[in-house]
């Protein structure tokens, strides 16, 4: 072979070796990770969002759908289906356009509807999750839920198989596993927190019949309270590897076991019937233990609930046996196991009685009671709670069946409408009835998320390209569930790609691929482009205007006739010559109007422009102080011309006086303003000097302690400041915070107020902390001896401490360090108290001793009973020693005769115990028996066995007789026990059974209790109860004993069943003797307490009353409150109580300062009040002049003005005359602005405005309305005969029959049937009337959107959010009108993608959508101005006629090559090197560009499959020139 020929070959083995890695590469990442195009994020009304994964396997439809709520992280997953789980789910999904593992995500989960298998994996790691609910499900595959370390809690009452470490590592899990589960893996529940059963009623694990199998180490590290394992479960091995160390287990005589060692196996002591089984039955019928309910207890004590099972119990007729006639009048006896011990049968046992009846004919099934729900939805299942079947047999007899013996068809309610459902009974199934429900389809909404195209041309092909429905249900078994659907699960009549041929609305139905209807998507077909032949102008805009005005072309109408001889009218899309917005001269006549080509023009007048008015406008300060220069910064001009219309100017007008003069005279002073040849004035007015602000010097005390007043003596002073600079001493200031100085507090706040202005100023003041001087113990402690060891106990004591101010305080914050675990010989404790760095201490005596034994006590003595012979056995003997302190120790080193052996003479044993010179001894009883204990009896009763009610039980007197085996007798006095203890109160009337129990044997006697019908006298018993309480304190009468005497000196202590008025509990708040009444059996007895106070120690002032008085008013001291402090560190806050040393309501006839003394409990506070004389203080307005606003040259009306004066006593005044005014009464008013009337009363002032000059309109209303207000569709509003009546701001009223706008216009056509409002507008004002309009003629339609002004931004980078700012939209109508609108959607509108082109613009009115489109253009981040681009001659153009992208074809894609919407970068080589950017799979789409093209996930292991694929391709270039390179050798 040549040399040629063999590269050839290798060349061309390279390329077949690259044909077939980079095709797999790419099925390799696709397959990999493509997500689930539904998986997509959806805001549910901006409160949560949802994501959702298909999770059944094959045919199985199960769902799972994930809601976050708003502001949270984590969210609740809920499964619904039917069918089984896949195994190994991948949870992976759309979060802000970045794929995410959701694991992470769930906080719990619901499985609902008919779910059965949970697969391998499925929620494994689950770090966050919490708690499941499962109780469908049948099956959970191996290592389910392994990891999740926070799950706490699982529901799954049905389960039978759990598979290997299911739940492995769920530590903090508590989970109930159900008696009938059948399979267990290896460690299925390794290490969880806590392992319970479902049967027992208790919390142990019983294992059932069912069970085949459970794998090792499968509760191993659980925590669990024991396990019960029946008589057919099957274990094998060692069950020390399945269950934790040391778990008690109840293993069954007869359980089925293999190699199981170590184990004792218990039996049935007891058993009772909980719940009974049927037990009337028919011959023929089976026996039926399904309702069978039995506690057992084991022979440990252990309890146990159970159901009845075949499994755990035994029946002496097999449950189910068919009965005979010879089986009525039986007794079934039931048992657990068949164990015995010694051949004795040790299970216990419980009986029932059935009977057995001949057997009647049954002729008939009757539904007796229909269930309670007849009302379904599609897919739900039967429910027949409170459904009662009987069944008649031919006597008539009723046989009621409980829900096991018959059967219900259909279960599923799978059709709508009216159903039968049959009843049968399941031994004769020709028995049968039947009743009928009605079954609903499931409701939902729907709603369409995502808009394809949605106008067309004539011609163009139906394009459903990004469709998106969701949809909602509302009711069924699917409420509250939602679903999504894209073009592929989407069926739609016309299809996908039908050729539109019809202009107008086609009507789109859509319906899922499940059968559920979607509802109607409306397309618009539009006409074939069409031409303008002429225009004709229907309504003119404003014709007439002055020099200077705008061109305005508002209210054009032009009516436009097309070449296919149809017409519209337009009001916008034309242009003007002159151009809208032109200033007009007087040159210009007419204005030429172009639409479409065409022409029209009309006539305008434009007359010279001429200055009528000048008034003063702005704001400016025209109220000055003497002095002053004249300032009239922000006066401004209103301009009024011939033609109405006005302007501000705030320059070129000369003003005299000019500013910066100085105005020196008092009172008023007009300014002329002259402007174009005009004049106008403003009102001044020059005021005297005003009150700037305050200083203070202070050449007395400034040095304080902390809690001193500040002292304002004759060496303070303080001067006020005034505007023109004057300054004057003052003396009625105010000291703000004063009072109580705080520390660190450096100044003290003067307020000063004059003619209603208050100023402040501040003072320096220095504060120093108050010093504690000393700290005394001035009440000593309860307790001052102590024994060693004892800790210092400061109950009672009283510390004060003293400060360098003189004041004292009681303190608690104390600390005494030594007074912890005193030591004999301490003779005081030390009390240590700091504040503010300054410690202070005080010794409080002592006496503290060793500790002395005083008594010993043997507290525990196993052994109780000898017999002769035998000796003292002390093997867990206690012996306590109680010392004086009342501490109690167990010692060992006691000594008691444990050698010498026991006869029926010893009847105690002595404990000695030595300590010191101290020896301390103890009697044990040690009873010695002859021999076992035959018999006991009684030999003599009680001496009291009648009692009343109320008394307490005692046996004294009571003997035993005890006989034992070898004939001998005893009589036992005591170490017996009674069920009825000594002391007991007896609390009604019965004869009660005592029974006695002696060393395990048992002998009874009765006592009688009744009432005590026999009192002579009721008494109470001295010393029994407390008598003695503080104010506060509860009633407490535990303890009290009655003494009952009868008629015949019978007398009778009492112990309960009394009452007592007030009840005990009752809190004692009533200082001194009270009677307590005792009532008994009809008798009363009278307890008398006393309630006592504390002392009080000192009184302070919590609240002040009033302090500032003028002359002639009374003490007042309302709001006085004092903090009272007892001698037991309590306080109180009092409001009465006192006395004062100036009687409360003395009449103050003096200027003159006093101080009050306050009494309370002997103890005296006091303050200081101020007398001054009556004054006005200030004036305060109530109401202006009726009529504050004036033409020029009407007079001055203060008629209506009131105000209050307000006087230093409190004392107000309404004042109408007697007042002095700036300006008087009638004066006439010709000067513009606003005038200030200062009105005087008694040296204090208060200012009124009034304003002089035009009068502004209030509110306008109709006088007239027109001649004419009904019309037919079509006809022109016509206002002749239209009048207003204008109402002023003085009161005055005009009628105005011209110069007002109206909206519509006068002679606008009429186009819409029905009430038309009219609006009528005079300046800001508007009135309102309504016109008839009548005819068949339809109101206009929407027929078009257009972009009239593009947005401000039109280029962005990719990851940019679209910025509509700028872009104006315009609807056109069918009557040719056309407006402004902003309620449109701009999709897409977020993080626009380099490939997007256009932002199509959605606008619905009245159901009618039209669209347009915005060209746009998106670059990668730090691309430059050339990359990518529309590369058509009209990139820039906004597509707003509807029909699509004029770009050749390329249905929305700048490219130019016909590619069906397939961005492969040939956009005509301006792509600066961003080639094959993945943005979409080049697989023939057919122009479809379904969204999940761009599914793929980028991946780290992406990057590592591309490496591997390059290192392979290196090795086989390696080898090719190799070969190469060989052949040319």
């Amino acid at each position: 072979m040549c040399k040629r020929n063999k590269v050839c070959i290798y060349m061309f083995i390279v390329v077949m070796v690259l044909q077939i890695i980079i095709p797999a590469l790419s099925v390799i990442l696709e397959t990999s990770y493509t997500l689930n195009s539904n998986a997509m994020p959806v805001i549910g009304g901006n409160e949560s969002t949802t994501y959702t994964w298909d999770v059944g396997v094959e045919q199985n439809k199960i769902i799972a759908t994930l809601t976050v709520r708003k502001g949270e992280l984590l969210g609740d997953l809920t499964i619904s289906g039917r069918g089984k789980m896949k195994d190994n789910i991948s949870w992976i999904n759309i979060m802000d356009g970045n794929p995410t593992d959701f694991k992470l995500f769930f906080k719990s989960i619901t499985i609902n509807g008919s779910v059965e298998c949970i697969g391998s994996e499925t929620f494994s790691n689950c770090s966050n999750l919490k708690t499941v609910t499962a109780n469908s499900v049948s099956k959970i595959k191996a290592n389910a839920f392994k990891g999740c370390y926070n799950l706490n809690s699982i529901s799954m009452n049905n389960v039978k198989t759990v598979g290997n470490s299911a739940f492995e590592g769920c530590t903090k899990l508590t989970v109930t596993i159900p008696y009938k589960i059948e399979s267990i893996g290896n460690k299925a529940f390794y290490n969880v927190n806590k392992v319970r059963g479902n049967l027992t009623g208790k919390t142990e694990l019983v294992l059932g019949n069912g069970l085949t199998n459970v794998g090792e180490q499968a509760f191993y590290k659980a925590e669990m309270d024991g396990v019960v394992i029946t008589k057919n479960s099957f274990l094998h091995g060692d069950l020390t590897k399945i269950f934790p160390k040391n778990t008690e287990i109840y293993i069954r005589r007869d359980s089925i076991l293999k190699n199981i060692k170590k184990y004792k196996r218990h039996y049935t002591k007891t058993m009772r019937i909980i719940t009974s089984p049927k037990t009337s039955y028919y011959v023929g019928e089976k026996l039926n233990l399904a309702n069978l309910k039995l506690k057992v207890v084991y022979d440990d004590g252990m309890t146990f609930s159970y159901p009845f099972d075949d499994a755990i119990f035994y029946s002496s007729i097999k449950n189910g046996t068919r009965l005979t006639l010879n089986d009525n009048g039986k007794t079934i006896s039931v048992w657990v196991g068949n164990g015995s011990i010694n051949g004795v049968t040790q299970e216990a046992r419980e009986f029932i009685d059935i009977t057995v009846r001949p057997k009647t004919t049954i002729q008939e099934l009757e539904v007796e009671t229909k269930p309670t729900i007849l009302n379904y939805t599609v897919g739900q299942r039967l429910n027949t709670n409170g459904m009662v079947v009987v069944l008649i047999d031919n006597k008539g007899t009723r046989i009621v069946l409980d829900d096991s013996q018959y059967e219900c068809s259909p279960i599923n309610l799978d059709k709508a409408g009216t159903q039968k459902i049959t009843v049968k009974y399941k031994q004769n199934k020709e028995l049968k009835d039947k009743f009928f429900v009605t079954v609903k389809e499931p409701t939902y909404e729907t709603e369409i998320v995502n808009y394809p195209k949605m106008e067309y041309k004539v011609g163009d092909k139906l394009n459903l390209k990004g469709l998106r429905v969701r949809l909602k249900y509302t009711s069924g078994p699917a409420n509250g569930q939602t679903l999504y659907f894209d073009l592929k699960n989407i069926r739609t009549n016309p299809v996908n790609g039908t050729q539109l041929n019809e202009t107008g609305t086609v009507n789109v139905t859509m319906t899922s691929n499940t059968g559920e209807n979607l509802g109607i998507l409306e397309v618009n077909v539009l006409p074939k482009t069409k031409t303008v032949t002429k225009i004709i102008i229907s309504r003119k805009p404003k014709t007439n205007y002055t020099v200077g005005d705008s061109l305005s072309t508002k209210n054009l109408k032009l009516k436009v006739i097309y070449n296919d001889g149809t017409s519209s009218y337009a009001t916008s899309g034309f242009t003007t010559d002159p151009k809208k917005g032109t200033t007009l001269t007087e040159a210009n006549e007419s204005v030429k109007v172009t639409y479409g080509g065409k022409t029209a023009s009309y006539s305008i007048s434009v007359t010279p422009k001429e200055i009528v008015e000048i008034q003063p406008a702005g704001k400016f300060n025209f109220v000055y102080t003497k002095g002053d220069k004249l300032n009239l910064e922000g006066l401004k001009l209103k301009v009024t011309y011939n033609n109405n219309d006005t302007e501000i100017i705030e320059e070129g007008f000369t003003i005299e006086p000019k500013n910066g003069t100085i105005l020196n005279e008092v009172g008023s002073e007009i300014v002329k303003i002259k402007y174009n040849n005009k004049e106008t004035r403003v009102f001044l007015f020059i005021n005297e000097r005003t009150l700037i602000r305050i200083a203070s010097t202070n050449l007395g005390k400034s040095d304080y302690i902390e809690g001193e007043n500040f002292e304002a003596g004759e060496l303070f002073h303080v001067v006020a400041v005034y505007d023109n600079n004057s300054m004057e001493e003052v003396f009625n200031y105010t000291v703000v915070d004063g009072d109580n100085l705080k520390l660190g507090q450096k100044t003290v706040t003067i307020s000063y107020e004059e003619n209603g202005k208050t100023v402040t100023t501040t003072t320096p003041i220095t504060v120093t902390p108050k010093q504690l001087e000393k700290i005394e113990i001035t009440r000593e402690p309860n307790k001052t001896t102590y024994i060693q060891g004892q800790n210092f106990d400061s109950t009672g004591m009283q510390v004060t401490a003293t400060y360098n101010s003189g004041k004292t305080a009681i303190i608690n914050k104390y600390s005494i360090p030594n007074g912890q675990n005193l030591t004999a010989g301490m003779t005081s404790v030390k009390i240590v108290y700091t504040e503010n760095g300054v410690s202070k201490e005080v010794e409080q005596p002592i006496t503290v001793t060793l500790k002395q034994p005083i008594n010993i006590r043997v507290k525990e003595n196993v052994k109780k009973v000898y017999i002769v012979g035998e000796k003292l056995d002390k093997t867990n003997m206690c012996v306590e020693i109680e010392y004086d302190d009342g501490s109690i120790e167990q010692v060992t080193n006691y000594e008691v005769d444990t050698e010498t052996s026991l006869s029926r003479a010893d009847k105690t044993r002595t404990i000695t115990y030595k300590e010191g010179d101290i020896t301390l001894e103890e009697e044990i009883d040690v009873p010695v028996l002859p021999a076992e204990i035959q018999k006991i009896s009684i030999k003599q009763y009680p001496d009291d066995v009648n009692y009343v009610v109320g008394q307490k039980f005692f046996s004294n007197g009571l003997i035993l007789l005890v006989k034992y085996a070898d004939e001998t007798e005893e009589e036992i006095t005591e170490d017996f026990t009674l069920d009825l203890p000594d002391g007991s109160v007896l609390t009604k009337v019965e004869t009660k059974t005592v029974k006695v129990n002696y060393m395990g044997q048992e002998v009874k006697f009765d006592i009688n209790v009744k009432e005590n019908n026999d009192i002579q006298a009721l008494t109470i018993m001295d010393g029994s109860i407390e008598t003695n309480y503080e104010i506060g304190e509860k009633l407490d009468l535990s303890g009290l004993v009655l003494i009952s005497e009868g008629s015949n000196n019978d007398i009778k202590v009492i112990w309960g069943n009394y009452e007592c008025e007030p009840a005990e509990g009752t809190e004692l708040n009533t200082k001194g003797q009270q009677t307590i009444t005792i009532k008994y059996a009809g008798k009363r007895a009278v307890l008398n307490i006393n309630v006592g106070e504390h002392q009080v120690e000192e009184i302070e002032i919590e609240n002040l009353p009033k302090t500032k008085y003028v002359v002639g008013q009374a003490l007042d001291l309302t709001g006085l409150k004092l903090k009272v402090m007892y001698d037991n560190g309590t306080e109180e806050i009092v409001e009465t109580g006192y006395t004062s040393s100036i009687e409360n309501g003395t009449i103050f006839n003096n200027v003159e300062n006093k101080t009050i003394e306050i009494t309370y409990e002997e103890k005296t506070t006091s303050f200081d009040i101020d007398v001054v004389e009556k004054q006005v203080e200030k004036l305060k307005g109530i109401s202006a002049p009726t009529k504050t606003k004036y033409k020029v040259g009407e007079t001055l009306d203060l008629s209506g003005v009131k105000f209050k004066a307000i006087y230093n006593d409190g004392e107000e005044k309404e004042i109408e005359t007697g007042y002095t005014s700036s300006i008087p009464n009638g004066t006439v008013l010709d000067t513009i602005g606003y005038n200030p009337i200062i009105l005087e009363y008694e040296g204090k002032t208060i200012t009124a405005l009034v304003f002089v000059g035009e009068i502004a309109i209030e509110s306008i209303s109709i006088n007239t309305e027109p001649d004419k207000v009904v019309y037919q569709v079509g006809e022109q509003l016509d206002l002749t005969g239209l009048s207003i009546k204008a109402k002023y701001e003085n009161g005055e009223e005009d009628i105005i029959k011209s110069g007002f706008e109206t909206t519509p216009e006068d002679g606008e056509e009429l186009n819409i049937k029905g009430q038309k409002e009219v609006t009528v507008k005079l300046g800001e004002k508007t009135a309102k009337f309504n016109v008839d309009v009548q005819g068949k003629k339809d109101a206009p339609t929407l027929t078009e959107i257009k972009i009239a002004k593009a947005p401000d931004k039109t280029k962005y980078k990719v990851g940019e959010n679209f910025d509509k700012t700028g872009m104006v939209v315009k609807a056109t109508y069918s009557d040719g009108s056309s407006k402004e609108v902003t309620d449109y959607i701009c999709m897409p509108e977020e993080q626009l993608e380099k490939e997007t082109t256009e932002i199509t613009i959605i606008y619905t009115e009245d159901t009618i959508t039209k669209y347009a489109k915005q060209k746009i253009e998106v670059v990668e981040d730090g691309g430059g101005d050339n990359q990518g681009g529309n590369n058509n001659n009209d990139n820039n153009n906004n597509d707003n006629d509807n029909t699509g992208n004029n770009n050749n074809g390329n249905n929305g894609n700048n490219n130019n090559n016909g590619n069906n919407g397939n961005n492969n970068n040939n956009n005509n080589n301006s792509n600066n090197g961003n080639n094959n950017n993945s943005n979409n799979n080049n697989n023939s789409n057919d122009g479809k560009n379904e969204d999940k093209a761009d599914g793929k996930i980028p991946q780290t292991g992406e990057n590592s499959i591309i490496l591997i694929a390059g290192a392979i391709l290196t090795v086989i270039s390696v080898i090719i020139y190799i070969k190469i390179k060989k052949f040319e050798i």
